[in-house]
């Protein structure tokens, strides 16, 4: 964290390349320590949440350090702008304190000693974990019925590209960004207990999903719930091995980019291609650090004041006067409350930064303080020694909602609480229901008998 508050000090003296250098090592130094100190390794909450981050934020990052330029256009529009050098140092010190966060509420718990009610030597599941598996089967349903009702009416095929998506999504009346919530708390309630059949099933519909959606240019919508996922199910000690969670992520990576290459027709299927396809993928996925740049830049060069917290509270203030007092904002206000209309109107649809929107409101100080305490406080709920099935589904929901804040502004944050709540209250009442119809457990035959005892004899 010193290098990096050291790189920030001295930014405007570094250019681009080297300080592109710089924040790489520094990025993976981070995630080379989460990989090792915390005890579920790389699928640990605390490494799943650091990772995305870094992806989002920090993965077009080795291709300025190898060529010096980037080969997506976002990146692109912005590697030569004034604040450039120090709104890299200073994101990299922004995730320094969020790592710090997680890293401090760690637990030294080995995996084989957390006592989670849900082993491997558990043959039955509870009413409880029944209930969340069900109606997370009911949401991420929902959610997939949504989407390709909008698939549908927009036209989408198999050779649709982002383009044609945005488009779309711009002029549909179905609430497609309803459907990513609902698929993401579907997935994630799920793996509280992924030996049930809806949950494998549910699964199986998320993966066909993702095949058609990710080479389509859905990267968070897909990556985040699938992370979130993991992060739930290594509870259950049956995650993937480093190892071929790594080549598997490789091979998504390369097929992604050359699928966009050759469907967008600028080139065609080749060995070069098909050698970079990691790193051209890696330079599109990391287009938040971009929206911290033109963030930073309202600041520190044209001097704006800091908002305080009023992107953070706006979308709350305007859930709760839709829908609780049943009125609108007014329009006007809602640029100011809602940081992801001021970055479209000025930027384009560029997505969103849990960093730039930290320091937005907060400025550098009050953005350490914010993002450590939110790695405290998604340490502290990650390693608790004992975990139930609630616990569970919370942990799975406050990642869910925290890699969405990742790539989108806090007006995600409400949304997925709302509906997470009504999901869980819904899980309840029918775990109540299926308590107290609870049908009794039916002993063997033998049950009772002994040598010397007829079997007539035994009471039933």
């Amino acid at each position: 964290m010193a290098i990096a508050f050291g790189a920030y000090s001295y930014g405007d003296a570094i250019s681009v390349r080297p300080m592109a250098t710089l924040s790489t090592i520094l990025v993976a130094v981070m995630l080379a320590s989460h990989a090792v100190i915390q005890p579920r390794g790389v699928w640990s909450v605390q490494f799943v949440c650091i990772v995305v981050a870094s992806i989002f934020h920090f993965s077009a990052l080795p291709e300025i350090v190898l060529t010096g330029a980037s080969s997506s256009q976002i990146i692109g529009r912005w590697v030569g702008q004034e604040v450039v050098s120090s709104s890299i140092a200073l994101a990299v010190l922004l995730q320094s304190a969020l790592s710090l966060g997680l890293a401090i509420a760690s637990s030294d718990v080995r995996p084989a000693e957390v006592n989670d009610g849900l082993g491997p030597n558990q043959s039955a599941t509870t009413s409880a974990g029944r209930a969340i598996v069900s109606v997370g089967f009911v949401f991420g349903v929902g959610g997939l019925l949504i989407w390709s009702a909008f698939a549908l009416q927009a036209g989408l095929s198999l050779t649709s590209d982002y383009l044609d998506y945005l488009a779309a999504a711009r002029g549909t009346n179905v609430p497609v960004q309803l459907s990513y919530y609902l698929i993401g708390i579907g997935l994630v309630l799920s793996a509280v207990d992924s030996r049930l059949f809806v949950s494998r099933l549910l699964v199986a519909l998320f993966v066909l999903f993702s095949l058609y959606a990710f080479p389509l240019g859905l990267r968070g919508e897909i990556l985040f719930p699938l992370m979130a996922y993991m992060a739930v199910r290594v509870y259950r000690r049956d995650s993937p091995r480093p190892v071929a969670t790594v080549a598997i992520g490789v091979l998504v990576l390369m097929a992604t980019a050359v699928v966009a290459i050759t469907r967008t027709g600028q080139g065609s299927v080749t060995v070069d291609l098909i050698l970079n396809s990691p790193r051209l993928a890696l330079a599109e996925l990391g287009g938040s650090l971009y929206v911290f740049v033109v963030t930073a830049g309202w600041h520190i060069v044209a001097g704006e004041s800091y908002a305080g917290g009023v992107t953070y509270l706006g979308p709350f203030l305007v859930a709760w006067n839709r829908y609780v007092l049943r009125t609108v904002a007014p329009e006007e206000g809602l640029e100011s409350w809602i940081l992801s209309n001021r970055i479209a109107a000025e930027e384009g649809q560029i997505g969103g930064s849990i960093y730039a929107e930290s320091f937005h409101n907060f400025g550098v100080w009050g953005s350490l303080l914010f993002l450590a305490s939110i790695g405290i406080v998604l340490g502290l709920l990650a390693s608790r020694g004992k975990t139930g099935e609630w616990t569970l589904a919370w942990i799975g929901i406050a990642v869910l909602a925290f890699q969405f804040h990742v790539r989108n502004s806090a007006a995600t944050i409400p949304t997925v609480l709302v509906f997470s709540a009504v999901a869980l209250a819904a899980a309840w009442f029918l775990a109540i229901l299926l308590r107290t119809h609870k049908r009794p457990t039916r002993l063997p035959r033998d049950v009772g008998l002994t040598p010397e005892t007829p079997r007539r004899k035994v009471l039933r």
